[in-house]
């Protein structure tokens, strides 16, 4: 290994921390004074704070502008300087440093914030600070925007490939001596046929889709019915019923027989 590649190393990751640590601003490098951002639920918010020293004590008037040369408006930045809060302009009394704590609004967008010290000579005058969205905020705006687009993909393509519903479709179900049963199966996923009410759960509909109960005196034992590429698919128990066509054409007819009272259902 020859000798310059290990300084060269040192070199190259010196100049990445430069980088992270120093913004070129609009007039000319700023010194990052940390990140900020605001309140939200539990997690309380973040202030970045800087230190301006100056080489003897200093009595005098300081006041932060931002890079338009406009002081920092109090209706956008909260500032306290050694511990009390204050506005943009502030004084400093015999003192070699001022210790400054500043933090955004919930006006303001996220980004760097640029920020000069003028006044009577500190050592440093080019100050940025980040400000960043709250980071439970950030993860929960990701976190709802993955549901969203996995709710978007599920329930246009993925549910109804899963759950396939029927097309506009009607049935007549005609049972000899009783009122006929008229089904329109248009939207549903499936329909079931019994003696009983039955009523599906909300987050079963809203997940999977609708589901389409009838209720005739004629069914003691329950039929569901499936859509179908070739037509409808009957699922019972097939020890009480018997199925002439199974699955049912979409158009045309079959007989479903009840076997123990030999009852038969013509559906056309």
């Amino acid at each position: 290994m020859k000798k310059w590649i290990i300084p060269a190393i040192c070199a190259v990751c010196a100049l990445i921390l430069l980088i992270l640590n120093v913004g070129i601003g609009p007039k000319g490098p700023y010194v990052s004074c940390g990140d900020t951002y605001n309140k939200f639920l539990f997690i309380p918010a973040k202030s970045a704070n800087f230190t301006i020293r100056f080489k003897s004590p200093f009595s005098g008037n300081l006041i932060l502008i931002d890079e338009k040369g406009n002081p920092l408006q109090s209706s956008k930045y909260f500032i306290s300087v050694d511990g009390k809060p204050t506005g943009a302009s502030f004084r400093g009394n015999g003192t070699r440093a001022v210790n400054v704590s500043i933090r955004c609004s919930t006006d303001l967008r996220a980004g760097r914030k640029y920020i000069r010290v003028q006044g009577g000579g500190p050592l440093i005058t080019h100050i940025f600070f980040t400000h960043h969205m709250n980071p439970l905020l950030y993860w929960l705006s990701w976190l709802l925007s993955a549901l969203a687009i996995v709710s978007l993909v599920w329930f246009i393509g993925v549910r109804r490939y899963i759950y396939p519903q029927f097309p506009t479709i009607t049935k007549q179900f005609i049972i000899p001596g009783q009122a006929p049963l008229v089904v329109k199966m248009g939207g549903a996923r499936m329909v079931v046929i019994s003696d009983k009410p039955h009523k599906d759960t909300f987050w079963d509909t809203l997940v999977k889709g609708p589901v389409l109960y009838k209720t005739h005196p004629a069914f003691h034992t329950s039929i569901s019915l499936l859509p179908r590429k070739k037509g409808i698919l009957v699922k019972t128990d097939f020890a009480k019923y018997k199925v002439s066509v199974n699955p049912i054409p979409r158009i045309g007819a079959c007989e479903i027989i009840e076997i123990t009272n030999n009852l038969k259902i013509t559906v056309q």
